[in-house]
């Protein structure tokens, strides 16, 4: 997995690599995790389940599901929040919005340290946030971009090509969120694969990050 090769200050380049990582995203979503023979359970800890993919490449993909007892549009505010991040998200250092194509779509710059990484590395990539009305989920999607316009910092720059949440009111209580993760990133850098496989597992946990921010 390298960077992607899409400008990420090109707003027809980034549409279109959107809607594809949406599509791919929201079919691995619709996969009932304990009934396919590709997620493997991997552990279950203060109720939340975490699964793993090894068939789609070298760098596995972790998938995990919690409930978090706050309303799913309160989690999405704080998760869209982004230069506060570093208040509940225990591995961001700092991020920055480098561009905001609409309210719903960004480019954000991640600095971040902890999965299986001895330095800090960025991530620059496009997150984008989109509601289903039937239901009242929301799915933010995230996937890395090229910029070209000098905007990232030197230094290592981290990847990922399949990164997103599901947000869902819990169907018995509605100001509750099923939330569920999807992630794979490679840190780049002189990691090997299985250190990255093993750290970037930390990542499934971020339903506890929300958990301890609202101290619930």
């Amino acid at each position: 997995m390298t960077t992607i090769g899409v400008d990420g200050h090109n707003p027809e380049q980034v549409e279109k690599l959107m809607s594809h990582f949406e599509k791919q995203l929201r079919e691995l979503f619709d996969v009932v995790a304990e009934d396919s023979e590709h997620w493997e359970f991997v552990k279950e800890a203060d109720e939340i389940k975490v699964f793993r993919n090894r068939h789609l490449g070298a760098l596995h993909v972790y998938r995990s599901r919690g409930v978090v007892k706050i309303a799913a549009d309160e989690i999405v505010k704080l998760c869209w929040d982004f230069p506060n991040r570093p208040k509940w998200d225990p591995v961001n250092e700092r991020a920055t919005v480098l561009q905001e194509f609409s309210q719903d779509m960004a480019c954000v710059s991640l600095k971040f340290s902890g999965l299986a990484v001895i330095s800090s590395r960025e991530l620059v990539g496009v997150f984008q946030k989109i509601k289903s009305e039937a239901d009242g989920s929301t799915l933010i999607v995230f996937t890395s971009v090229d910029r070209t316009d000098g905007m990232q910092d030197a230094g290592v720059l981290a990847t990922s090509d399949l990164c997103g949440m599901m947000f869902r009111p819990c169907k018995d209580n509605s100001d509750w969120c099923e939330l569920e993760y999807i992630g794979r990133v490679n840190p780049n850098g002189w990691i090997p694969t299985w250190a990255t496989n093993l750290g970037s597992i930390k990542g499934a946990w971020s339903i506890d990050w929300y958990r301890k921010y609202f101290h619930v």
